[in-house]
């Protein structure tokens, strides 16, 4: 069942679902808690989400010089790409505005820091107002239970042109259900991405390393 604006007000009230700056305090300008009253930000708080901000960490793909040829043509041979198998590495800049370019792609974080309980599970997604500019944010928004950390977004601009990132913009909204069954430790337990606090790169290569 997805929390509607009351539910979400009593799972922050129980610290069931935090948000929390880099030193793990709850952010000030979003929710205090005071005497079992939740003070929330009017504007962050939405019927059904909780809209989230962008941070001033970001990452682009540096393409690796492939050596070998693949079986689909000589055309390949020595291309720049990224394979998906290699520890991509990353352009990394930390300012308060990006100039992401026409049909560029970048990874961000929130400013925030989120922590779910066990039994709550978040979805991210896209604002309306930022995908009527032509970004697509977050292609890949599921929060497992149990996770704490920055949301890693991974942004794209589907225009021709330019398109200036400003740092503290709500970029995107978390959505949050409640979990049936037992999660059996949640994410806690084996989640690549525990705890991470910058923009953080694909990990995809640790699977074909299993």
């Amino acid at each position: 069942m997805i929390l509607a604006k009351s539910e979400l007000r009593k799972a922050i009230e129980r610290r069931e679902l935090q948000f929390l700056d880099d030193q793990g305090l709850i952010l000030p300008e979003w929710f205090h808690v005071s005497m079992g009253q939740v003070d929330e930000d009017p504007v962050a708080l939405q019927p059904a989400s909780v809209d989230l901000t962008l941070g001033d960490h970001w990452l682009v793909p540096r393409p690796n010089m492939l050596v070998h040829t693949y079986g689909w043509g000589e055309c390949y041979k020595g291309a720049q790409i990224c394979d998906s198998m290699d520890r991509v590495e990353y352009e990394e800049s930390h300012a308060p505005t990006f100039m992401i370019p026409a049909h560029g792609f970048v990874l961000a974080r929130t400013r925030e820091t989120i922590a779910l309980s066990n039994d709550l599970f978040g979805k991210v997604e896209g604002r309306s107002s930022v995908g009527r500019l032509g970004l697509v944010v977050e292609t890949a928004g599921v929060i497992d239970p149990g996770f704490r950390g920055t949301i890693t977004l991974e942004i794209a601009n589907l225009l021709s042109c330019p398109v200036l990132l400003h740092a503290g913009t709500r970029i995107c909204q978390i959505v949050v259900s409640r979990m049936d069954g037992d999660t059996e430790g949640g994410y806690a337990a084996n989640g690549k991405y525990m705890d991470q606090v910058q923009a953080t790169g694909s990990k995809l290569y640790k699977d074909f390393q299993k």
